[in-house]
């Protein structure tokens, strides 16, 4: 499957694969790897087992903004052709059907599009399929566009047969899909908090298996914590209003790093990803069992100032920006502005903030944009602050793993341990 266990609600595993063992009567531990083994629908229950599908429409909404305008330009460019796009870790149909109905609501192109929704989870993609949702997968949704698109029934919503015929569910992992077999190549693709869960050498793979698949002028839309997790060779920095955007890199790229540096670049990504431990099959889309952080807020003490910042004297009272301060630094790195939202940090920090959280909101946009020395230096101050902040151990331990730091990363992914068991993710 690729699953980082590390990444999983401690016990997850063994309590997924007692679960099986119970099922299958009793079977003995020992014998349940030659099970799998020899039975791929079992390998399929224990997918099941392990998995949950966490998701609701119009989650994050600055990504969808980014589809809109992906398509209409993509209209302009290319009148009358096919609009592809792909959900990765599609799970109950969510996602894909907010994309199907973002590309509808444009109403320009007659509708030319198409969208493909992706997931090792069979129950889910089942679900999907199906097209009936409870209130509560539209918690960020607005109600004009689920009475335009939804028929209400029995506190139950359908979904219009105008938008279902749009979205094609495909069972199976993004490996599954070889590049070379599909007339097209996908002008949006939506891989949204998947890769923190994978192990190194997956997330290679499956790295590499997006790059294939995504059009030369396409977008690669991640989540908030991942712009790290995917190799620098591969992809760039889309830098456009959404969010956390990637695309190929361009020529003009691959001329800033060529021959040797280029290559050097490419191997270091390699072997960064070999330091950790071996995937186990292929990729999984689905949300593996691990309890959500609140998330990232803000800060970035670059390296580039004249004057480096000091030391954080340690406080028993927090400074902690007004939340409008911090909601808005978030929509600045919500909208691609990340010059924008790094201003805001320091500004907080200036005027005397010492939440952790707006030194990691500082180090992941840090890292999104090729900053790793400032993006470490914002993760250490916040865990100086909070030392069992899991979203800075998080971020710190994708730049150690990017270095091919093995055993500072095995020290770190420790720390992140005891802080989920501290925090109650039993």
């Amino acid at each position: 499957m690729g699953l980082d266990h590390r990444t999983l609600i401690p016990n997850a595993v063994e309590r997924a694969v007692k679960t099986r063992l119970h099922a299958n009567g009793g079977l003995a531990e020992r014998d349940y790897p030659r099970l799998l083994e020899n039975s791929p629908s079992e390998l399929q229950e224990l997918i099941e087992t392990l998995t949950i599908h966490f998701t609701w429409f119009f989650r994050e909404p600055g990504a969808f903004r980014t589809l809109r305008e992906i398509y209409l330009k993509n209209l302009r460019m290319n009148p009358g052709k096919t609009f592809h796009a792909l959900s990765v870790g599609c799970a109950t149909g969510e996602e894909p059907y907010s994309m199907a109905i973002t590309l509808a609501e444009t109403g320009a192109g007659k509708n030319n599009f198409e969208v493909d929704a992706l997931d090792i989870s069979r129950v889910a993609l089942e679900e999907g399929k199906k097209g009936i949702f409870r209130m509560e997968s539209f918690r960020n949704c607005e109600p004009e566009i689920r009475e335009r698109w939804f028929n209400a029934d029995a506190g139950c919503f359908s979904i219009n047969e105008s938008i279902r015929s749009r979205v094609n569910f495909i069972p199976g992992s993004v490996t599954d899909l070889p590049s070379h077999r599909l007339a097209w190549r996908y002008q949006a693709i939506f891989c949204r908090n998947l890769l923190i869960y994978m192990s190194p050498e997956a997330r290679l793979e499956i790295s590499e298996c997006l790059a294939g698949l995504l059009a030369p002028d396409g977008v690669l839309i991640v989540g908030l914590a991942e712009t790290m997790s995917f190799p620098r060779s591969r992809f760039q920095s889309a830098m456009v209003p959404g969010g956390f955007r990637l695309r190929l890199p361009s020529q003009n790229d691959k001329q800033k790093l060529s021959g040797p540096e280029y290559a050097d670049r490419i191997e270091k990504d390699h072997r960064s990803q070999r330091s950790g431990n071996a995937a186990i099959s292929k990729g999984h889309e689905s949300i593996p069992l691990r309890g959500k952080s609140t998330g990232p807020d803000l800060k970035r003490i670059t390296h580039e100032r004249e004057n480096p910042a000091k030391t954080i004297p340690p406080s028993h009272v927090l400074k902690v920006p007004a939340a409008d301060e911090l909601g808005q630094a978030k929509r600045l790195a919500d909208q691609g502005l990340l010059k924008e939202a790094c201003a805001a940090c320091d500004k907080m920090i200036e005027k005397g903030s010492r939440d952790p959280q707006v030194f990691v909101l500082l180090g992941i946009v840090s890292g999104a944009m090729g900053n790793a020395p400032a993006a470490e230096d914002a993760c250490r101050k916040a865990l100086y602050l909070q030392p069992d902040n899991t979203d800075a151990l998080l971020n710190l331990s994708l730049i150690r793993e990017q270095r091919g730091e093995k055993r500072e990363l095995q020290l770190i992914k420790r720390r992140m341990k005891k802080a989920m068991e501290a925090a109650g993710h039993e």
